[in-house]
């Protein structure tokens, strides 16, 4: 079975699939989770901000390897 997309196809997939993952780690997991935020009040600011943004640069370079091969 193949899937092609165009771009928005593949945007919309993107965001469903991510919000679907989203709600699997939610609704299995929710002592984990409120566990995982409440320590996330403990840390910095710009502990988070660096976090973020090495996440964003990993999911950039992903993006960038799916596309380019």
């Amino acid at each position: 079975m193949s899937v092609t997309f165009d771009v928005w196809g593949l945007i919309a997939f993107g965001i469903g699939f991510w919000i679907l993952m989203d709600g699997l780690i939610f609704g299995l997991m929710p002592a984990l989770i409120r566990r995982m935020m409440l320590q996330m009040r403990d840390v910095s600011v710009e502990d988070l901000r660096m976090a973020g943004l090495v996440a964003a640069c990993i999911g950039a370079a992903i993006l960038f390897a799916a596309v380019s091969f």
